[in-house]
């Protein structure tokens, strides 16, 4: 029966054959939950529909139920979820009263972030929730960070570090892919090695007796420093080789006893070469003898 006329009946009076000569004060609904009030019904504007205590004429930008209506009134806080939970107009990290934490900046993916850089953002890819980051542009430099023969500080909790923290991994070297994954290579890096793909090749502290050749295109030599980490030619031949590549570096190591007729120590032909911090030393060529 519908007794307010509102369009909607009560679920306790109702029958199987409507009666004679009454018209208008049955219908085929029975989810009126006050069928002496014909402003009463579901989606009404003075209902509160989701059960949150708000109705839409007090307010409320989201009354329907099932559709997180009740997670949306005036008398909500703003969290970060995508709703506009206090039904300002405003959702999320352009609400001014979000109340968020703070996140930082974490540039280089290593899950410890940037003091310097703090927001209270919602949307946390790139942000860390920790501020104890001192290199953000390194992922290799962190808090409790494993030592790595980069010469720098890779742990920056340890107190007076010196380039001799990286004599354990004398002996060693690395091979890291453009997508991060390790490989040891510390049995690759020995006599003649052609170096095919891109990525990054560490080689800690020690002599090293090889003679590399480069075919890929961004590709990076890194040693421990001059003073801890040599290539040895062994007099045989060029001590680095890179021919038709585009871009190579080179840094931190002492190349020697190379010999080549052009380029005893390194022989590059190249578009790009960078080379930093790297001594060369008693190579011998007919032209060139300590780079060509």
């Amino acid at each position: 029966m519908d007794r307010d006329g509102d369009g909607y009946g009560n679920p306790s009076s109702f029958v199987c054959e409507l009666p004679k000569d009454s018209e208008g004060e049955w219908v085929q609904d029975n989810t009126d939950t006050n069928d002496y009030n014909a402003y009463s019904y579901p989606g009404s504007d003075e209902v509160d529909d989701d059960g949150d205590g708000y109705a839409e004429a007090d307010g409320d930008c989201n009354d329907l139920p099932g559709m997180r209506g009740a997670e949306m009134s005036p008398a909500h806080t703003e969290i970060c979820d995508t709703l506009d939970n206090d039904c300002d107009g405003f959702s999320d990290d352009a609400d001014d009263s979000l109340e968020a934490d703070i996140w930082y900046l974490d540039v280089d993916g290593d899950g410890y972030g940037d003091p310097d850089h703090a927001s209270p953002v919602c949307i946390t890819y790139g942000y860390s929730s920790d501020n104890t980051d001192s290199d953000d542009s390194n992922e290799y430099v962190y808090p409790g960070a494993p030592e790595r023969c980069d010469g720098i500080q890779n742990d920056s909790d340890a107190t007076g570090w010196t380039l001799a923290e990286e004599d354990g991994m004398e002996g060693t070297a690395l091979f890291v892919a453009p997508d991060g994954v390790e490989s040891d290579w510390t049995d690759r890096v020995r006599g003649d090695v052609t170096l095919t793909d891109p990525g990054e090749l560490w080689i800690c502290t020690g002599t090293w007796e090889v003679n590399l050749t480069v075919t890929t295109d961004e590709l990076t030599i890194i040693g421990s420093g001059p003073d801890a980490t040599t290539l040895d030619g062994g007099g045989a031949d060029v001590v680095i080789h890179a021919d038709n590549v585009a871009k190579f570096r080179v840094e931190e190591l002492t190349i020697t006893n190379g010999r080549s007729s052009h380029g005893g120590g390194m022989r590059l032909y190249i578009l790009r070469a960078e080379v930093e911090n790297v001594i060369l030393t008693q190579n011998s060529a007919d032209y060139g003898s300590a780079a060509r």
